[in-house]
């Protein structure tokens, strides 16, 4: 039998999500030049890299090593985004993906409910006031608190890979000044998330430390995601509704929507009926190795003030598509 409280938070999570969507077709239909424009720059090799990037990035998500910071990586090498507009960008893109895995975790591991609901809750504050916070950095902060913000993930992940952050223990929950100093913690992980600082590491870091068991980590991460992604993305959303240029690329949130959910489904299937496994350590190492090397390019890119060369291509493509269009 699923608690009311977990079966709330799975309507919350549709509800959020669903409103995203609306808002972000309102966006479009609001700027539907620039949509259509945005939509043919970089033409269909974007597209296949968005696309096939989500759908294996959201197995790697499901599987425990998370796909913020690999899917910047991915979107910084293979030149698909403009750096100023990553974190708005990511954050409108994983709402149909984050769905889909919020509701999965919450049902299929046990949880208490009120840490379940108040984790939520205040990372999905933080998310919305760090939103509003981040979108406003140029393009020269952006890319040094992109940089360092991946500089923490690689750290963190390396402190994982090393089996510090994993100190087990049997508790689904906590109450009490536990429960406070979580919830401090969990409002600080859903702001840093808007600049790219993923959570399952800390989370599971601070799950750990305080008894509980580490799986509990899971649900507490994905579900803070389900809401805190949509609520960041609908300030996002909302910012380029009333601005003329866009806070986040209209057309890889499409086809991240469209695409990273499927992979997150194959992945559930796979992790339920044990269809298939994972290298995860090796994979870990890797990932570690793509994110350090990111994060360089972004502080290069800042230090030097190197113009967004994905920017001026796209730019050009745009103009020459409304060309010929007029």
């Amino acid at each position: 039998m699923v608690d009311p409280i977990i079966i709330g938070l799975d309507a919350a999570f549709t509800i959020f999500s669903v409103i995203a969507l609306v808002y972000m077709y309102m966006d479009m239909k609001k700027h539907k030049e620039d949509t259509i424009a945005a939509w043919h720059a970089g033409g269909w090799q974007k597209k296949a890299k968005i696309g096939i990037s989500a759908f294996f990035l959201s197995i790697l998500d499901v599987f425990g090593i998370g796909c913020y910071a690999p899917t910047y990586a991915v979107w910084k090498i293979f030149h698909v985004c403009r750096d100023v507009l990553f974190p708005g960008t990511l954050l409108v893109c994983m709402t149909t993906q984050t769905l889909v895995e919020s509701i999965y975790c919450m049902t299929a591991i046990d949880i208490d409910p009120i840490t379940a609901l108040t984790c939520v809750i205040t990372a999905s504050i933080g998310a919305f006031f760090g939103a509003g916070f981040f979108a406003k950095f140029n393009l020269k902060k952006m890319r040094f608190a992109l940089g360092i913000a991946l500089l923490v993930v690689a750290a963190v992940l390396i402190l994982g890979i090393l089996g510090l952050l994993n100190f087990g223990g049997t508790a689904i929950g906590v109450d009490g000044w536990k429960l406070v100093v979580l919830n401090i913690i969990t409002f600080i992980l859903g702001a840093l998330m808007t600049i790219g600082i993923g959570c399952y590491a800390p989370t599971l870091a601070v799950v750990s430390l305080m008894g509980m068991d580490p799986s509990v980590s899971w649900p507490i991460m994905i579900g803070m995601c389900g809401v805190l992604c949509p609520v960041a993305g609908i300030r996002y959303i909302r910012e380029s509704i009333d601005s003329p240029v866009p806070v986040y690329d209209r057309n890889i949130a499409i086809t991240y929507n469209a695409c990273g959910w499927i992979g997150s489904i194959v992945a559930m299937i796979a992790l339920t009926y044990g269809l298939f496994s994972l290298p995860l350590a090796t994979i870990k190492i890797f990932v570690v190795i793509v994110i350090v090397f990111t994060a360089c390019l972004f502080i290069y890119d800042g230090v030097k003030d190197t113009t967004d060369k994905v920017a001026e291509r796209e730019d050009a493509e745009m103009a020459a598509y409304e060309g010929k269009s007029e």
